[in-house]
């Protein structure tokens, strides 16, 4: 179970939210979404270690940056899962994956860009240590190819773009109504003075770090002098912190209702009642169940964060949230 809040559950009275309701989808969002689902509908041959990648194929990465002899911050990554293809936040970097070899090494060399996030390192030379873990090539499927409508609903190119349409209306709903959902829980976390301490957002942020970085610049035999820069960089991140210190008091605040309002969850029906949790992760409920069954850990995890959830639920049935002329709540 999470600690006791510092504080009192906020009331659910009066919460209130309004947000912009979707644009029109038009001709172009169609377009672009079938050129999307041209890829992702495409042959996909996965390449064997050993095999050439080249421009345009998709690949996972492990890699980490330096310079002036220090890690740069963010940017070493596990399974960093691109597409070769020029990337203007990073000139330079996936043209130098182009020709590498599935399960080689490469260390790559480049000029950091003039709008890098930290100043200090603008313009300067970095080199990037990268492995290459997995690839993959895809043939992109032709527009016109029935197999390819078939896979749309079938029908002919208009019929399926009208339904293609349809469904980013839909996604566009439901991420406007997740605006609202956010919005709602803000303003419950504004009736909570409690303000998070210092200690609690280093301990966070240092375990993050370690699960994204940490773990590899230690596989990687990084002198520890280095490590430590890495994670203070994270620390001293101030919009980092931001987002920690108001994440860390979500979570305490929605545990606080849960505890006033008696939210609970059945551990008989653990994986139903956890089931959107485990569908935003991408798991599926037989791999859950292993994961039940192997980690202790992972269950009580997952007991909690289905509860929040659950919490959420509660307060959103509670509150008034409008997109575009549409009213929930009560």
């Amino acid at each position: 179970m999470p600690p006791s809040a510092p504080f009192e559950a906020p009331s659910l009275e009066g919460l209130r939210a309004t947000v912009p309701s979707p644009r029109t989808v038009r001709k172009e969002d169609v377009v672009a979404r079938i050129e999307q689902l041209r890829t992702e509908l495409g042959d996909v041959q996965v390449l064997a270690a050993g095999e050439v990648v080249a421009a345009g194929d998709e690949v996972a990465v492990d890699t980490v940056g330096y310079a002036g002899g220090q890690v740069l911050a963010f940017t070493a990554a596990t399974g960093r899962r691109l597409v070769l293809k020029p990337d203007p936040e990073l000139p330079g970097f996936t043209e130098g994956i182009v020709g590498m070899a599935v399960g080689g090494w490469k260390r790559i060399q480049i000029q950091l860009p003039p709008d890098w996030s930290e100043l200090p390192q603008r313009l300067a030379t970095a080199v990037f240590d990268v492995e290459l873990k997995w690839a993959r090539r895809v043939v992109r499927a032709k527009v016109l190819d029935l197999a390819f409508l078939e896979k749309l609903g079938g029908g002919t190119l208009d019929e399926a773009g009208q339904r293609v349409a349809k469904r980013i209306e839909q996604e566009w709903r439901q991420e406007a109504e997740g605006r609202a959902v956010k919005e709602i829980v803000a303003k419950l976390c504004a009736r909570v003075s409690w303000r998070v301490p210092e200690e609690e957002v280093d301990a966070e942020i240092e375990a993050r770090w370690r699960d994204v970085e940490g773990a590899l610049l230690r596989n990687r035999k990084v002198p520890e002098e280095m490590q430590r820069a890495a994670l203070e960089a994270w620390l001293g991140k101030p919009r980092l912190r931001e987002e920690v210190a108001q994440q860390i008091k979500e979570s305490r605040v929605l545990d606080a209702v849960a505890e006033r309002e008696g939210v609970e969850v059945d551990p008989a029906n653990l994986l139903q009642e956890a089931g959107p949790v485990l569908a935003a992760a991408g798991l599926d409920a037989p791999r859950a169940q292993q994961l039940l069954e192997s980690d202790p850990r992972f269950r009580a995890r997952l007991t909690e964060q289905a509860r929040r959830y659950k919490t959420v639920e509660l307060v959103m049935s509670r509150a008034k949230t409008k997109v575009s002329n549409s009213v929930w709540g009560i």
